[in-house]
């Protein structure tokens, strides 16, 4: 139950968001990356009044985003990687589109009692090229921290196909060209946004080998034989009476060994949980009423209803949102295929050769997998990742968060199924081939270097 100070805090948030986003409008991180700066030189560069700059300086000071020395007041060490604008993780565009939804949230209960958006429709998706900027910015330096998280749970084959929808500023497809040159990527969004995003990458080598085009992809068709699709962040953009016919889409363009990669905010079944998810179906009614926050259950009702058979979801770690893999049914052709020529008379060695075909066929289909449960502070647990990724293996990688304070994992589902399969183990990485529990990277490591691994691959 919320005491009486958790309800004042909660009264009183907007102060902190505030207080960050006038240091980033004033441009005050910028100013500090260099190091500590005095408070006269600070409030003379902006320019602004020094007794206001002391304030906001020790507000900032206050919320742990500063320190204050007798060399004057710098970033905190710890909050660097996000406030540095050197930082490939700084989320500085993130805050400044948040100070554009801010003013939106002051008009919600206009919103509220007449159940129409507080301002033209999408002008953040082309209708105004500041806006789409600023948005495009805003969700690079997002998805830059979401990727933290996200990264080793998408593990595309070797010259893998890769359908980026609805990528906006392309920051997954971008990592993933970077630890991949072998990819063939596909970013697509609209023309406005596209553009955007080229010029956010412009200089990156990486983005130079992605494909980005341009058009509403609701409308046009989609490049075939994919091997992955991702759709990252854009569900909720989607409204029920459409989503079924686009994830029918999305099926089409895929082989029928694909992976469709669906990762956004999902609420759990009362539509309450969690919090953050709950808001942010109020901030997409500010600016598009038709947008849903979907539950995870009635995505994996979608998906199957759409023709997809294995569904899994699984949390992102250190990040509110989720991701939904899932899997194409089996050819349903080929197995009928397969299953006439074992019922037929016929003993010719043409007919033979054919049933041995459709028999590996049928049984690639269903070729087992490595799994780890792994988290992003673990040092070992990337030198597993990084074993399978040099040697080209297929994995799922399932995330679990680490709680610094208390100094244990965050409680989640992938930390409770990892503790069933692997005998309630506190440790990770936990590995698992076809099945069976291999457990950390130190047994595996003698494994591989004496050949067992090699061979456990080839029997499993």
């Amino acid at each position: 139950m919320a005491t009486t100070v958790d309800i004042v805090d909660l009264a009183s948030g907007y102060w902190q968001s505030f207080a960050l986003g006038a240091a980033v409008e004033l441009g005050l991180f910028h100013k500090l990356a260099g190091g500590p700066v005095e408070l006269a030189a600070l409030a003379e560069a902006v320019p602004a009044s020094e007794m206001h700059m002391e304030a906001l300086l020790n507000s900032l000071c206050g919320l742990g985003l500063l320190g204050k020395s007798d060399a004057g007041y710098e970033v905190d060490p710890e909050q660097k990687p996000f406030l540095d604008p050197a930082s490939p993780e700084n989320m500085l565009g993130a805050f400044r589109f948040n100070l554009d939804l801010a003013k939106l949230w002051l008009k919600l209960p206009e919103c509220i009692r007449s159940g129409e958006p507080v301002l033209p429709e999408n002008p953040h998706l082309g209708k105004d090229p500041d806006k789409t900027r600023r948005f495009v910015e805003g969700m690079h330096s997002r998805a830059g921290l979401m990727a933290r998280g996200l990264m080793p749970m998408l593990t595309p084959k070797a010259g893998a196909r890769v359908l980026d929808v609805g990528g906006g500023p392309g920051t997954f497809s971008l990592k993933l060209a970077e630890r991949d040159d072998s990819l063939h990527i596909t970013v697509l969004d609209l023309p406005p946004v596209v553009e955007a995003a080229r010029m956010i990458h412009a200089g990156n080598p990486a983005a130079e080998r992605i494909r980005f085009m341009g058009g509403d992809y609701h409308r046009m068709d989609f490049p075939e034989e994919q091997d992955m699709i991702l759709y990252c962040g854009a569900l909720h953009q989607e409204p029920e009476s459409g989503i079924e016919a686009l994830l029918g889409k999305m099926k089409q363009a895929l082989k029928s060994d694909g992976v469709l990669v669906v990762v956004d905010l999902m609420l759990d079944p009362d539509r309450s949980r969690p919090a953050y998810s709950a808001l942010f179906q109020l901030n997409m009614m500010l600016m598009r009423p038709e947008s849903r926050v979907y539950t995870s259950e009635r995505l994996t009702e979608l998906l199957q209803k759409t023709g997809f058979s294995t569904v899994d979801t699984r949390e992102v770690p250190g990040t509110p949102y989720r991701m939904v893999k899932a899997s194409m049914e089996k050819n349903e052709s080929l197995v009928e295929e397969f299953r006439e020529l074992r019922a037929s008379s016929r003993c010719e060695e043409t007919s033979i050769k054919e049933l041995i075909d459709l028999q590996n066929r049928e049984n690639q289909m269903t070729k087992p997998a490595i799994e780890i449960y792994y988290s992003e502070v673990c040092g070992l647990c990337h030198k597993a990742l990084d074993f399978f990724r040099d040697r080209r293996l297929d994995f799922t990688a399932y995330g679990i968060g680490y709680d610094k304070e208390k100094d244990d994992w965050i409680p989640g589902p992938n930390v409770e199924e990892m503790k069933r399969r692997a005998g309630d183990v506190d440790f990770v990485p936990q590995i698992f081939i076809n099945g069976t529990h291999i457990a950390g990277w130190k047994k595996l490591e003698p494994m591989i270097e004496s050949g067992e691994f090699d061979k456990l691959l080839e029997n499993a």
